[in-house]
């Protein structure tokens, strides 16, 4: 994962200063990140969250998944046990050159974002052919 996407440590520290009082706390939502033939495909859980609230950017080598996931609103109901976190989420990866980032693809079902990346030309592995 290190090579093609790294986890930014920035929000390593954001939660930090959750815990100490400075901000309010940043959900980090649990990520999956492999490779399939000539992409890279990170999966972020999400459950709960509406597509509307989900914001996906790019700036330079940055990609940040950001979004709110809102409480349980039901006044009949008395919450005994929750693990679910509730409120803002982000997740910042740093791209690697070895991925095209123009050629990114966003699909959000059954509450798990799935973000394609296509590898750059340059990275893909080439057939060599021997002279004779």
């Amino acid at each position: 994962m290190d090579k093609i996407v790294k986890r930014n440590p920035q929000n390593v520290s954001e939660q930090g200063a959750a815990t100490r009082g400075r901000r309010p706390p940043t959900i980090e939502p649990p990520v999956t990140v492999y490779e399939v033939d000539d992409h890279v495909v990170v999966e972020i859980e999400m459950p709960g969250v509406e597509k509307d609230k989900i914001e996906v950017t790019l700036e330079r080598d940055e990609l940040t998944v950001a979004g709110w996931r809102k409480p349980e609103e039901d006044a009949n109901v008395e919450i005994l046990h929750q693990e679910r976190p509730y409120g803002c989420f982000r997740r910042t990866f740093v791209l690697s050159e070895s991925l095209d980032s123009s050629k990114i693809n966003a699909v959000y079902e059954n509450g798990v974002l799935k973000l394609t990346l296509a590898k750059a030309e340059a990275a893909k592995p080439k057939k060599i052919a021997i002279a004779e």
